[in-house]
C-alpha cells in the first residue's frame, strides 16, 4: 500500500493506468488507501467527465518542482441546521422527531435514535449548512469539498444546488473512534447561484461533523 500522494501515482502509472472511473459514492479504495487524495491533487490528476457525480480522472506525472496550488480561504457554510424527517404516517408525534429543526453548532454529537431500536431505515437526520452565494465561490467550476466526520453509523454527503439536482458526494460507514476525511471535486453547474452541504444519518447513529471546506483542487 502506498504511504504517500506520489507513491500513489507512480504504483499507478507503472502499472499502465492512465484514467480511473469513480461511482458516486464513496468506494473503499477512495477512503481507505491514498486513491481519494490522489484524485482530489492537481498536480497528478484531472477530472475531465463529471455526470452528477460519476467522474472520469486522467492521472499525469507531476511536473517537476511542481507546487500544490494555494487553495485559499473557504467561504463559510455556517450556521448549521438539524432536523429529522420520516417516511412513515406518524412516527413524527410517536417519536418526538425534531421535524421543524435547530441550530447545529460544528463539533457537537449530532444523535438519531428511533424508539426500542425499530424504524431504522424509516427516519433520517440531516445536517444542513446554510447556502452559500455563487460569487462567494472559487472562480473555477471545478472546486475540492472537503468534509471531516466521525462517530456510528452510515452516511450520506450531499451537494446541493439552487436551480440543479443534488450530487451525492459520498456514502459511508463510520466507525467508534476513526475520524474521517472525505476530499471529493465537485463541478458547480452552469446555472447555479446557491450552495450548499447536506449529510444524512438514517436510524440509531451518532454523527460528530468537525468541519467542511470548499476550495480549488
Amino acid at each position: 500500500e502506498a504511504a504517500t500522494i506520489e507513491e500513489a501515482g507512480q504504483i499507478l502509472r507503472g502499472l499502465g493506468i492512465t484514467h480511473v472511473q469513480v461511482p458516486d459514492y464513496f468506494i473503499p479504495p477512495l477512503y481507505a488507501t491514498k486513491l481519494g487524495d490522489l484524485l482530489t491533487d492537481g498536480r497528478q490528476a484531472t477530472l475531465i467527465h463529471d455526470d452528477r457525480g460519476y467522474q472520469i480522472y486522467s492521472l499525469h506525472a507531476p511536473e517537476r518542482n511542481a507546487t500544490m496550488q494555494v487553495a485559499g480561504s473557504s467561504p463559510s457554510f455556517a450556521p448549521w441546521t438539524r432536523s429529522q424527517s420520516s417516511s412513515l404516517p406518524g412516527l413524527r408525534r410517536f417519536a418526538s422527531l425534531d421535524t421543524e429543526g435547530a441550530q447545529y453548532e460544528v463539533g457537537a454529537q449530532s444523535v438519531g435514535a428511533s424508539p426500542f431500536g425499530l424504524f431504522n431505515r424509516d427516519f433520517v437526520t440531516r445536517l444542513q449548512s446554510s447556502e452559500v452565494d455563487r460569487r462567494a465561490l472559487p472562480d473555477d467550476r471545478v472546486v475540492k469539498a472537503s468534509i471531516t466526520l466521525s462517530g456510528v453509523g452510515f452516511v450520506q454527503i450531499w451537494a446541493v444546488f439552487d436551480g440543479a439536482p443534488s450530487v451525492r458526494l459520498a456514502e459511508l460507514v463510520l466507525a467508534p473512534g476513526v475520524e474521517k476525511t472525505l476530499q471529493r471535486l465537485v463541478t458547480l453547474p452552469e446555472n447555479t447561484q446557491k450552495m450548499s452541504f447536506a449529510i444524512d444519518h438514517p436510524g440509531n447513529s451518532a454523527v460528530t461533523l468537525a468541519g467542511a471546506t470548499l476550495s480549488r483542487p
